[in-house]
């Protein structure tokens, strides 16, 4: 669990060191959908990181299902 969090954390880094470096003037749907697309990513990613920093191994196999 660990090693897939590193690799998430790594992922998005990467993604938001090329959001950085972006151009600036880029427009269009095809961007757009993209930063929907991503914020989609990020809010996922969120709920999963909120749900493992809630587990209580007093109620793992309860959390499990959630999980």
């Amino acid at each position: 669990m660990i090693d897939a969090l590193e690799r998430v954390a790594h992922q998005t880094a990467s993604l938001t060191r090329t959001l950085y470096q972006w151009p600036q003037d880029e427009t269009g749907t095809d961007r757009d959908g993209f930063l929907r697309d991503y914020a989609d990513l990020l809010e996922a990613l969120a709920d999963i990181t909120d749900r493992f920093s809630a587990i209580d191994e007093e109620h793992l196999t309860d959390q499990a299902e959630e999980l």
